[in-house]
């Protein structure tokens, strides 16, 4: 008997935990496709420092695939332990186009935004999307922090993954 009752009570906590957790369900980590510093002419990284600061502020981790790349498996994994996806189209990449397939598979559209710097070339693999540009610094930190408050909102309101489903 003794036995039963341990087994009961680990079931006990579960179901606490689960209902405790049942508020707290908010985006927290943002998926960044984007090249590096030497490939993106050093202006990458601090892109990327930026995002990962807007998403600071918002309570959300930024994260993006090592340098190195680590495969398709890792772009699954990075992509599926998501909430949101920011992929930036500045710059010619071999991968971008498995990027933006394996994003579109695993997060609805409202989830994510493509971005690009103001004279960037269009590039073949983003024809028929729309690719939102900024001019410096201060136009990015703007444009993620506006995206990413829409994300949030379409979250709250029954996106893929948020409270209302």
């Amino acid at each position: 008997m003794p036995d039963n009752e341990q087994e009961y009570d680990e079931f006990e906590e579960g179901v606490e935990e689960e209902e405790d957790d049942e508020g707290d369900d908010e985006p927290t980590t943002v998926f960044v496709a984007m090249t590096f510093g030497k490939d993106g002419g050093g202006g990458a990284d601090e892109a990327f420092r930026i995002i990962g600061g807007v998403c600071d502020r918002l309570g959300m981790e930024a994260q993006r695939l090592p340098s190195k790349g680590g495969g398709t498996e890792a772009l699954y994994e990075a992509v599926e332990t998501s909430d949101f996806a920011i992929i930036d189209v500045t710059h010619k990449r071999p991968g971008l186009a498995q990027e933006l397939e394996i994003i579109g598979r695993e997060l609805p559209p409202e989830f994510m935004v493509l971005i690009a710097r103001t004279g960037s070339p269009r590039l073949p693999e983003i024809e028929n999307r729309e690719v939102n540009f900024y001019g410096d610094k201060g136009d990015l930190r703007a444009l993620v922090e506006r995206h990413l408050n829409a994300m949030v909102d379409a979250w709250h309101e029954g996106g893929e993954g948020g409270e209302g489903e």
